[in-house]
């Protein structure tokens, strides 16, 4: 009588284990619809078409005072932004001796996952001085 009531035990609990395991196996896994989005470009000087180095490339989510994540441009002025969340950004480009430069509206979604904003122009910001007389 005992073998059989450790027999029943046995198959109830890997019948248990068997099903728990395939309805487990078919419920959607967390992460599987995340979309991970990328953003790239490449940063040029708009007078003299060279790549600019070193650009600081900043993402904001839409409406957000500050940025949430940022990469700086590789030597031939290319800059890649990755795993970004579905949603809506806006990017600003910001360089020493250049205008910053403002890219709204750009939406990651399932559909537009990498987004390549092609080359860039920023333009260059002249300072004249003013002169200065020395007088001995």
């Amino acid at each position: 009588m005992k073998i059989k009531a450790n027999i029943i035990r046995y198959l109830f609990l890997l019948s248990f284990f068997l099903f728990t395991s395939l309805v487990a196996s078919a419920l959607p896994r967390m992460g599987d619809d995340v979309v991970k989005g990328q953003i790239s470009g490449k940063i040029t000087d708009s007078v003299t078409n060279t790549a600019v180095s070193y650009a600081t490339i900043s993402i904001f989510k839409a409406g957000a005072p500050s940025p949430f994540n940022g990469v700086v441009s590789d030597d031939n002025g290319a800059f890649v932004l990755n795993n970004i969340a579905e949603g809506q950004y806006r990017i600003v480009i910001d360089f020493i001796g250049y205008r910053k430069k403002t890219i709204d509206n750009i939406i990651i979604s399932k559909t537009a996952a990498r987004i390549s904003l092609g080359t860039i122009a920023i333009v260059p910001v002249q300072n004249n001085l003013k002169t200065v007389e020395i007088v001995s």
